[in-house]
């Protein structure tokens, strides 16, 4: 019988020493700190490469400041667009001659003092119907029907009426075109039939009927 007790004593002792050590494998505490300590390690982990690379850009940007060469920056290719501009703004509107209701085709000159161009006598007369007859190379007569109106370039005011007022008349021969200011020129075809000129000077037209 007591060989029992002391059988069953050291089953007891050894179920008791098995309990101990399973429960010492499980205990929750155990498992926390485990768990506790790998968390700590994997957040010292994570935060010290996030660290890591900014203290790198810092070290960079001191190094860069201590005296480092810093890189060069790339070419930059800067293109100016112009601005759009107005055509009808911009345009430089010429002035038009219009003759008996037709426009005529012709060079119109400016000069300093008008603002009107000077006016081609002979392209005007011819439109009215007027001959040209050239004596010689400075002289010639310009005929409508039996009104004859002379011209000498080599006299002042080519020996054209001078209208009151004017003191810088228009008297210049290009290309065997004669070319006087528009005062001179209403009063030399006044004669032919009572042709008169008219001036729009906001349209630029001039109108010779």
């Amino acid at each position: 019988m007591r060989r029992f007790f002391i059988l069953l004593f050291i089953l007891l002792l050894l179920i008791g020493l098995v309990g101990c050590s399973s429960s010492e494998k499980n205990d929750p505490k155990e498992v926390s700190e485990s768990e506790k300590t790998e968390s700590q390690v994997i957040g010292a982990t994570e935060p010290s490469s996030v660290n890591a690379t900014s203290s790198a850009s810092v070290e960079e940007t001191k190094l860069t400041s201590d005296g480092y060469v810093e890189p060069q920056p790339t070419a930059q290719v800067i293109v100016t667009i112009p601005k759009p501009t107005d055509p009808k703004k911009d345009e430089i509107k010429e002035w038009s001659l219009v003759v008996k209701g037709k426009e005529v085709s012709a060079y119109l000159p400016m000069y300093e003092g008008y603002d009107e161009p000077a006016l081609p006598l002979l392209l005007i007369g011819k439109e009215f119907g007027a001959e040209v007859e050239w004596l010689t190379d400075t002289e010639l007569s310009l005929w409508y029907g039996n009104d004859e109106l002379y011209i000498n370039t080599e006299y002042e005011n080519f020996c054209i009426y001078l209208p009151y007022g004017i003191e810088n008349p228009i008297r210049e021969m290009i290309d065997e075109e004669v070319y006087i200011d528009l005062p001179s020129m209403a009063s030399a075809i006044a004669r032919w039939n009572g042709a008169s000129v008219s001036v729009d000077s906001g349209n630029k037209v001039i109108r010779i009927y």
